[in-house]
């Protein structure tokens, strides 16, 4: 079950997820500072007009992941989605999870009349990058050095669904 939630959901039954999703595994709980930071995330991408989708199971509704996106309208352009964050809790990964929260988007967007559906992801994440090119997202450029020289870059992935 996919629904849309709050931020009080998401930094509440999918805290360490999204700590996960922000920071890798360098978040520490026992700094402020990087609660803060998350929580100014979460801020920002809502400000912009983000939206947030959690994934529930059917039968105990325990917390599968989420996915969080934000939609760039363009008045003269046709408008294009932008995943911002998309996350699968540990125990639920290689299940399908990551790609049915993809295909909410797509389904979702495809009724809005986005011409398509951006991704942002660290270049050097195979993973990431392997799972959305199988979801039909190729890469179209690379953004290098964004964390700082000798960085491997952020690497930018596009389906169109109009």
């Amino acid at each position: 079950m996919i629904k849309k939630i709050d931020k009080r959901e998401l930094l509440g039954s999918f805290f360490d997820l999204a700590a996960e999703v922000e920071f890798g595994n360098h978040f520490d709980k026992n700094k402020p500072e990087y609660t803060a930071t998350l929580h100014a995330v979460v801020d920002k991408h809502l400000a912009v007009g983000a939206e947030i989708f959690g994934c529930y199971t059917d039968d105990s509704g325990e917390p599968e992941g989420f996915i969080t996106f934000v939609v760039h309208r363009r008045i003269r352009a046709k408008s294009e989605c932008e995943v911002l964050e998309i996350g699968v809790m540990k125990k639920f990964r290689r299940q399908g999870i990551g790609s049915e929260l993809l295909r909410f988007v797509e389904k979702q967007q495809n009724k809005e009349a986005v011409y398509c559906i951006l991704i942002k992801t660290y270049a050097g994440d195979s993973g990431a990058i392997h799972f959305y090119g199988r979801n039909g997202y190729p890469p179209i450029s690379v953004i290098p050095d964004t964390q700082g020289p000798g960085d491997e870059g952020t690497i930018v992935m596009r389906k169109r669904i109009q």
